[in-house]
């Protein structure tokens, strides 16, 4: 039971990576669509647009948000081996993101 459990979490952290990914990279809606279109015009004028790309690349975006879901989901109801987690979240989005981009052609 305890494993069935740990498993599913691990599978909806890896399904919200992902969601979450393409709200941010994707996504039109004027509600996050603005705050990144803000926050990569900030980040081009003062890093550079080689950094501000990196807002712009699912697999990129994905380890920040797989990373912030993981954490948050270790502090509230537990995940067994969070640093393992995290990448694994990320690289789920990603694959994801390549599936959905295949199928969309």
């Amino acid at each position: 039971r305890i494993i069935a459990v740990a498993a599913l979490t691990i599978i909806l952290l890896c399904l919200a990576t992902w969601r979450a990914t393409r709200l941010v990279t994707r996504d039109t809606l004027p509600l996050v669509a603005d705050p990144v279109a803000r926050l990569q015009a900030f980040v081009r004028k003062h890093a550079g647009p080689r950094w501000a790309e990196g807002l712009d690349c699912p697999w990129c975006v994905s380890v920040w948000i797989g990373g912030a879901l993981t954490l948050i989901a270790a502090l509230t109801v537990g995940v067994p081996l969070p640093w393992l987690v995290w990448p694994a979240t990320s690289g789920v989005a990603g694959l994801l993101d390549c599936v959905e981009d295949r199928l969309g052609r």
